[in-house]
């Protein structure tokens, strides 16, 4: 699956959260997030107005959230509710989503998580940026150049 397959039926503006494992994800983990976030989606709503959201595990090491807002938008406790079940599956399976501080840079299909200040020395290859916030900035801003 490429970055451009990535929510595909999903409106270019819908919003995005991005979470960083700071491990690989196993095969057994990842069906218990599938499992954990199918029946979480499922019931999400922002007040009282069901959510249209999907999720991907991407490259074993990420978990990409979206919300496609046409029918109704995500708002601060709906937000909040997702922030806390991804914290509550990293501490289930003992995987951190949350230090940002860390990064995955790539380079012909190698990997390594690194610090994020230490990206300089990675020039020649490319960064996921997991700041992004829409879809559409999956294709030509999610993975990019160490410059």
């Amino acid at each position: 699956m490429s970055e451009m397959e990535l929510f595909e039926n999903f409106d270019p503006s819908a919003k995005l959260w991005i979470y960083q494992s700071n491990r690989e994800i196993s095969n057994q983990e990842q069906e218990f997030i599938k499992a954990e976030l199918n029946t979480f989606l499922s019931g999400w709503n922002a007040h009282g107005k069901a959510l249209t959201a999907d999720y991907k595990i991407y490259k074993n090491k990420f978990v990409l959230i979206a919300v496609d807002e046409i029918k109704a938008n995500a708002t601060g406790c709906s937000i909040d509710s997702s922030v806390k079940k991804m914290k509550a599956i990293g501490q289930t399976i003992d995987l951190d989503f949350f230090n940002r501080l860390n990064v995955i840079v790539e380079k012909d299909g190698e990997q390594k998580t690194i610090h994020y200040n230490d990206k300089d020395q990675f020039k020649g290859w490319n960064i996921y940026d997991n700041t992004i916030t829409k879809v559409s900035e999956l294709k030509d801003n999610w993975l990019v150049d160490i410059v």
